[in-house]
């Protein structure tokens, strides 16, 4: 309860945040930035730190309420915008505000400012970068390409180049936004697409240009005004135009065979490892689900914890789930393992660290995440829990037993059939009839009471085998039947998800059978759970 607690209590604080559209301008360009605090009310304006490159001005506030999973948020946003005077690199932040006798701070945030150039003063132009002009093979880059343009544009098409030395990641997708500028105050419209790319063969490439093509106003036409273009100040007439971007260089570094360890696990980028169990203390013949999240910059698509290798308990992986995304123009993954380990013996038992070895492109060199070592106190469990028994130890063939009487009866006298005509005449009269009767009794069939399902699932669970592992299967069976039952669709592919329609105890119930498949819940308890289930999804 006091764990409960203290989630809400944490799940309540107070926040404060820092959001910005894009970390990369153009000196004499405005973004607007937002400082939002969540869960708290104030009437007081964040301190915010700035740059000198940088100028910032305060424009109003707004508010806002969500609800997410019957969580509520309150959203305080402060409109923010952030003008870039100079060439550089800056940071906003970090910004603070007091609650309740508290400072709330929200870390800063980088800001890269180029020169202005020529091709800057144009109406619209189009630029390629990449997040790092000399990665190695395995690490994950974003190919940025930005449209920025003064002018309206009509049906424009984005060619993408060809990304030679890369292949697109599969496990994020390309991301597109829209936002706008003031620039010595004139609107621009930007549009940039991100393109996650894993660099998979080292030596010297090229990406090629991108292009786009679009249509845009074409003011130096001589045409007869439309009267509807006068009084609404725009013209129709347009032209093709399209834009290129400059072939873009690239390095791809191998990585280095000096030093790299034998358990390399082959994932490069920067990443951060987190193990928790789900209890310190558990009963001997119950499991225990050891969570294992990492978090980085590079693929983990695929990769897999490795085994640990010790005597005292067992481990069951489940699937892990990997998610991966482009996050203001940066690529960032994680990836949650779940591993259920059960205990063999009584008293302390120490789960050795997880150790993964990556290769980090920041510090150039191999390194070792280490989880720090678990400590399990293993209660006694109840008798024989989790016990695994062999039913082939002392068995041997017997031989075959008579089973009393003989099935062929004894040989006697003979009768021999009248083969005649006469003899086959009453067959032959009754023969056209068959037909009809086998009409008649479908119909028959067909009209008959469909069987209550109830009777068929309580009479499988009276007839449940002895065998644990036949018991459990046969008892699975039976719940997946009976939530089938009450979902009203076929039983096979139910998920755990579906079957959150039926409640929170029908959910724990599933769990429950799974975790038996590891030595955990009693099947005596599981087997009256399923009996009530049962009873009512037929009542």
């Amino acid at each position: 309860m006091l764990v409960y607690l203290w989630l809400l209590a944490t799940a309540a604080a107070a926040q404060l945040r820092l959001t910005m559209p894009t970390r990369a301008l153009t000196e004499g360009q405005t973004v607007q930035a937002e400082l939002q605090l969540l869960n708290a009310r104030t009437n007081a304006r964040p301190d915010l730190e700035v740059g000198d490159g940088l100028q910032v001005t305060f424009q109003g506030t707004s508010q806002s309420i969500t609800q997410v999973n019957l969580k509520t948020t309150r959203i305080l946003t402060f409109n923010v915008a952030v003008t870039a005077l100079q060439a550089g690199t800056w940071q906003i932040g970090p910004a603070s505000l007091i609650i309740d006798g508290e400072p709330v701070v929200a870390p800063p945030v980088t800001v890269q400012v180029r020169a202005r150039s020529e091709a800057d003063r144009e109406r619209a132009d189009v630029t390629a970068t990449l997040s790092s002009g000399s990665p190695y093979v395995g690490e994950v880059e974003v190919y940025r390409f930005q449209f920025r343009r003064k002018e309206a544009i009509y049906d424009a098409r984005w060619t993408p180049p060809q990304f030679e030395g890369f292949i697109e990641a599969r496990d994020a997708e390309t991301v597109q936004q829209e936002y706008a500028l003031i620039e010595d105050g004139e609107r621009v419209t930007i549009q940039d697409v991100f393109v996650p790319l894993m660099a998979t063969k080292a030596g010297e490439h090229t990406i090629t240009p991108a292009l786009l093509d679009a249509r845009v106003p074409d003011q130096s036409r001589r045409r007869r005004r439309d009267p509807m273009e006068s009084l609404f100040g725009r013209s129709t007439s347009t032209r093709s135009e399209t834009y290129r971007t400059e072939p873009l260089p690239v390095s791809i570094r191998p990585l280095p065979e000096a030093g790299r360890p034998a358990d390399f696990s082959g994932l490069v980028g920067s990443f951060t490892l987190r193990v928790q169990p789900s209890a310190r203390e558990i009963p001997l013949g119950e499991s225990v689900t050891i969570e294992a999240r990492m978090d980085g910059d590079g693929s983990l698509s695929g990769f897999k914890l490795p085994v640990p290798v010790q005597e005292g308990f067992r481990t069951y992986d489940d699937d892990a789930s990997y998610t991966a995304r482009v996050i203001e123009g940066r690529y960032r993954s994680s990836a949650v393992f779940r591993r259920a380990l059960v205990p063999e013996t009584v008293g302390d038992l120490v789960v050795p660290p997880i150790e993964v070895t990556a290769f980090d492109p920041l510090l150039e060199q191999y390194v070792t995440l280490r989880s720090a070592p678990l400590t399990l106190r293993v209660l006694p469990g109840e008798e024989d829990a989790g016990a695994v028994t062999s039913f082939s130890e002392g068995s041997a063939q017997r031989p075959v037993e008579a089973l009393g009487d003989d099935i062929l009866p004894a040989p006697g006298a003979a009768t021999v059939r009248d083969r005649s005509l006469r003899g086959a005449l009453p067959w032959l009269l009754a023969a056209p009839s068959v037909p009809a009767l086998a009409l008649f009794g479908l119909w028959g069939w067909s009209l008959r009471p469909t069987p209550a399902p109830g009777p068929g699932l309580r009479a499988r669970l009276d007839a449940l085998p002895d065998d644990p592992d036949e018991r459990l299967s046969s008892l699975e069976a039976v719940f997946r039947d009976a939530a089938g039952l009450r979902l009203n669709r076929p039983s096979a592919g139910l998920t755990r998800d579906d079957l959150a329609a039926l409640g929170e105890d029908v959910v724990a119930l599933y769990d429950a059978l799974s975790r038996a498949r590891y030595g955990g819940s009693p099947l005596s308890d599981l087997t009256a759970q399923v009996r009530a289930f049962v009873l009512e999804a037929t009542a």
